[in-house]
């Protein structure tokens, strides 16, 4: 009888093995299936609760095992099928991707579990207890990042086999197409904004191709261009991320870009780049990229930007900037968007209505204004691009509930800078309380809590009501608020997204205007 139970017992652990691979695979992909970043990772959330909940049902079901193996496996299915649900139910602000690789890590990594318990199996023909059956199948399940690991790295040869092939038949198409100009935007933050916006603006007069979603590693420019680009385009955006030196360089040299812009020098990925320093040299190795006529657009509103000497022609743009060649001015905001006036070199260049907030989205929009002037749009075509432009969804988008309740969505903002417009946009609305929900920012390296405690001094400034989600900041936010003497009764710690929206529910009134700024990735707490 017991072994037929085992049998079962065993069944359930390769199902709780699927979804927890899964799991793994999904937060190595996060982690741009770098073995060390993965490790990285690893050593911060090995020790999280859902990780400690885990072991504790399986060590309970192993000593149970123990005592009275019948009872024991019994509970270890439901354990494995229980954990399995837990993983199945997880909700992810960026789902797992299931590419080729991805597909071959995951199958790798089954493929060696079900080996390893297979052979013992094979061994031992059953012959040996239930409990260390059992425990075999627990422990090989819960060292899975360990057979991840070996799975990435096994695969490493192939991959970048694979890797460079893709590369190359890229490459061959862009020199293919001698006439497609080739636009690079990179910064810490509001490169894929004024991605968009460019895209939308230029698409007025050209046929434009841009690097979809958040398509900006080596690989997805590789697979935009091989999978989208056509005969007919004439204009290529592509974004271009970074977490450490080198990164942009590897997109430059596939894409070769003649017009770069650069969004921002901050401290976004201070975490893995180290130094601010670290984070400046790669920013600025699409600048440099550039051929000796290519054509720099660069942020003066970064004094680390407007200081760097670079050889190539080059315009800047900022916000009443005195010394940016575009400068926005004269800024009118409503919840319906924003108005908004561009000065060329000192003159009025054109006058702009859009449906965005924020400082941060009306220096997105010089950029683009800038890049489009260059590239020979007129400012009527200019004008009619940005009035198209919609808010990048969850960046600081607007939308109501029923006709009383203001939402301001910027949850995929992820940096201090625009979290910060965002929080003085909230003060600038029209409404009777102010709102905000947020777990504050992540991957600020050393700067982490000072930067949020700055940005909960400014919700002090613009807000009645703060709700803190997670742990993460929680510490660095309580104390910022302080700072800003905010009410200790109008804050409210939540655990998670749906404490807070559960929470919020029950307490919204006519006339609030709530915004949502950040959620973590799923690879934070």
């Amino acid at each position: 009888m017991t072994t037929y139970i085992l049998y079962t017992t065993l069944a359930a652990a390769a199902v709780y093995a699927v979804f927890k691979f899964i799991y793994e695979m999904h937060m190595l992909q996060l982690n741009s299936y770098r073995n060390e970043r993965y490790l990285r990772w690893l050593g911060i959330n090995y020790g999280s609760a859902d990780r400690g909940l885990e072991v504790i049902f399986l060590v309970i079901g192993l000593v149970l095992t123990f005592l009275l193996p019948a009872a024991g496996l019994v509970l270890l299915t439901v354990t494995f099928l229980f954990l399995s649900y837990r993983f199945y139910n997880k909700k992810h602000k960026k789902p797992p991707v299931f590419t080729d690789r991805a597909k071959r890590v995951l199958g790798v990594s089954l493929l060696l579990f079900f080996l390893l318990l297979g052979l013992y199996i094979f061994k031992t023909e059953l012959d040996n207890t239930a409990f260390i059956t059992a425990a075999v199948a627990a422990v090989l399940s819960v060292l899975s990042p360990v057979l991840l690991l070996l799975a990435n790295t096994l695969l490493r040869p192939y991959e970048k086999y694979n890797h460079n092939w893709y590369i190359n038949d890229a490459k061959r198409m862009l020199a293919a197409a001698p006439n497609l100009t080739v636009v690079g935007i990179t910064g810490s933050y509001g490169k894929t904004s004024v991605k968009h916006f460019l895209e939308t603006v230029l698409s007025q007069k050209y046929n434009v191709l841009m690097t979809p979603g958040s398509y900006n590693t080596p690989m997805g420019v590789v697979r935009t261009v091989r999978e989208q680009l056509k005969p007919f385009h004439e204009i290529f955006i592509a974004e271009m991320g970074a977490k450490q030196p080198g990164d942009i360089k590897e997109i430059c040299d596939i894409a070769h870009p003649q017009i770069g812009i650069l969004t921002a020098v901050g401290t976004a990925h201070l975490e893995t780049f180290k130094t601010a320093d670290n984070i400046r040299k790669t920013k600025f190795e699409l600048i440099d990229a550039l051929p000796a006529d290519g054509f720099a657009v660069l942020n003066a509103d970064y004094e680390v930007i407007e200081n760097q000497s670079v050889s190539q022609p080059k315009t800047y743009y900022g916000v009443q900037h005195p010394r940016a060649d575009y400068s926005v001015e004269d800024v009118t905001v409503t919840a319906r968007g924003s108005s908004f006036t561009v000065r060329k070199n000192g003159k009025v260049f054109g006058s702009f209505d859009t449906k965005l907030l924020g400082a941060h989205n009306l220096s997105n929009l010089a950029a683009a204004v800038a890049a489009a002037d260059y590239l020979g749009l007129n400012e009527k075509q200019i004008s009619t691009g940005i009035k198209k432009i919609q808010p990048v969804q969850h960046r600081l988008s607007v939308r109501r509930i029923g006709s009383d309740i203001t939402i301001l969505d910027d949850a995929f903002n992820s940096n201090i800078v625009g979290a910060t417009n965002a929080v003085l946009v909230l003060g600038q609305m029209e409404g009777k309380r102010k709102i905000i929900v947020t777990p504050g920012m992540v991957e600020l390296g050393e700067k982490t809590f000072e930067l949020n405690r700055e940005f909960a001094e400014r919700i002090a400034e613009n807000a009645d009501i703060a709700i803190l989600v997670g742990k993460t900041n929680e510490a660095a936010l309580s104390s910022g608020l302080a700072a800003g003497n905010f009410p200790e009764e109008q804050i409210y710690r939540a655990a998670d997204f749906k404490d807070a929206t559960t929470w919020l529910g029950k307490r919204m009134q006519t006339g609030d205007v709530i915004l949502y700024e950040n959620d973590l990735p799923d690879s934070y707490k």
